[in-house]
């Protein structure tokens, strides 16, 4: 695989792109950890990072947080492939849905990556936002808090903010979602049975 990967000529073909974007996530989905296959494609990503589709670079980020815990090489591959590609991310804030936020958050919240944290941080008020106006669902808002709530570098200000928002629609909400939500604040101490 790494050898492949390196005599690759990924140009601007969008097949190939795509083709490393689904190795990555299927190496983070299996948990594979091997180090040549990562940095060639971790090359690549960076070498491409103007012309990878958003999701691609969601993908990368997400499958390198998730390896990175494995050894203190990939996780200096992951930390260098997150310079490379969040800049890139935040330039196309808008283009990023709550599903992109959410691997983006989760690839750089355990490596406690700012620029992650302040991307996931945007497209969560966003997220309330579209929730005031009605915009999103409450499904999405639950995967939202989950992920927020479950990661411990999340900061207390947008906990707080989550927990507000969370409480503010209670009475709209379905059993499944405020359901994740309660389990999530309890675990995280910001709830309970009182409140």
């Amino acid at each position: 695989l790494a050898s492949a990967f390196e005599k690759t000529d990924v140009g601007a073909n969008a097949s190939r792109h795509q083709s490393i974007g689904n190795t990555l996530w299927a190496l983070g989905v299996l948990h594979c950890d091997h180090y040549a296959s990562l940095r060639a494609l971790a090359h690549l990503v960076k070498a491409h990072v103007e012309t990878l589709k958003l999701y691609e670079l969601a993908t990368a980020i997400w499958s390198f947080g998730r390896l990175a815990s494995y050894s203190d090489s990939i996780q200096s591959l992951a930390l260098e492939l997150m310079v490379a590609v969040l800049p890139q991310v935040k330039n196309c804030y808008e283009q990023l849905n709550l599903n992109l936020a959410l691997m983006v958050y989760e690839g750089t919240a355990d490596l406690e990556c700012h620029a992650g944290l302040e991307i996931f941080d945007l497209a969560a008020n966003r997220l309330c936002l579209s929730l005031d106006q009605g915009e999103a669902s409450f499904e999405q808002f639950s995967a939202l808090c989950t992920m927020a709530l479950h990661t411990r570098s999340t900061p207390e200000p947008l906990l707080e903010a989550i927990s507000d928002q969370a409480f503010r629609f209670v009475d709209q909400m379905g059993p499944a979602p405020l359901t994740d939500i309660i389990v999530s604040l309890a675990m995280r101490g910001a709830w309970s049975p009182d409140a």
